[in-house]
């Protein structure tokens, strides 16, 4: 159990702050983040969502940013998904996203996550809320399918990478997985290997590697996924979010300016219609 340390910098409390009062009108014991923001708790916990959806939390790992991400983001998606879309999660951290989104469609959600730590709790999250269409799995993606290991923040699990240095900060060394034993597959592979013909959703947040696995895709990929929610991180000083975001839009892709002007570190668009 490690104690964290109120932040001096003004503007990052005042953030803070605002955070937890957008998680108070979303969890029921929202009292439980306070503990997990101060590195407090002593075991993982589980947070009631107001909407009656329940999410087991990592201890003192921060995953209520993701919390926050979801069910105060992405309310648009409630328009965007239809019942019958298909929809990839990769980096799906401890299930959050594919639990939240699953409301809006009964087909399949697939989940990948490449921790062993994160995958089990998007096992634990799929049992306790009932859901039957997410389709968990213990994968990495990558440019060529090559073997990773998997690099974690110094205090949240959460921020994983293959990479060892993301948005200029330093990972853990000492908090490395499975060294080179982790598994990965490349986006097309997965496509074909599962006979998806149509992907209405691709959300992509994977700490670095969104580069690598985005910038090497085939074309007659893109022409299958209809949507991309992309979180964009700096791992090289070479490359700028930028560059993502006018690659998408080559791509085909109009992105959404009013939810990126909000969000200036993540891509959301649409595929063009020929």
């Amino acid at each position: 159990m490690v104690k964290r340390k109120i932040p001096e910098n003004g503007i990052v409390l005042k953030r803070q702050i605002s955070e937890f009062f957008r998680l108070k009108k979303t969890i029921k014991n929202w009292h439980k983040i306070l503990f997990d923001y101060l590195g407090l708790q002593k075991h993982p916990y589980l947070l009631k969502m107001r909407d009656g959806t329940r999410l087991k939390m990592i201890e003192n790992d921060r995953g209520y940013i993701v919390v926050d991400e979801n069910w105060n983001n992405y309310e648009f998606l409630d328009k965007d998904i239809k019942e019958k879309d298909l929809i990839i999660d990769v980096g799906g951290y401890i299930g959050d996203f594919s639990v939240y989104i699953s409301r809006f469609t009964k087909n399949k959600i697939y989940c990948l996550e490449p921790s062993k730590l994160n995958y089990n709790f998007v096992l634990e999250n799929i049992k306790i809320n009932n859901i039957k269409n997410i389709v968990p799995i213990n994968m990495a993606v990558t440019k060529d399918g090559r073997n990773v290991s998997i690099r974690s923040a110094t205090d949240s699990n959460f921020i994983s990478s293959i990479y060892p240095r993301v948005n200029h900060e330093p990972f853990e060394i000492s908090k490395i997985e499975n060294k080179g034993d982790i598994r990965s597959v490349t986006l097309e592979d997965f496509i074909r290997n599962n006979k998806i013909q149509k992907i209405d959703l691709l959300k992509i947040d994977v700490e670095g590697a969104e580069y690598e696995i985005l910038f090497n895709l085939l074309d007659n990929v893109f022409e299958k996924i209809d949507k991309i929610l992309a979180e964009i991180h700096i791992v090289d000083l070479h490359l700028k979010r930028k560059d993502m975001v006018d690659f998408l839009i080559k791509k085909g892709y109009e992105p959404d300016k009013d939810f990126m002007k909000l969000n200036p570190d993540m891509f959301y668009g649409k595929r063009k219609k020929k």
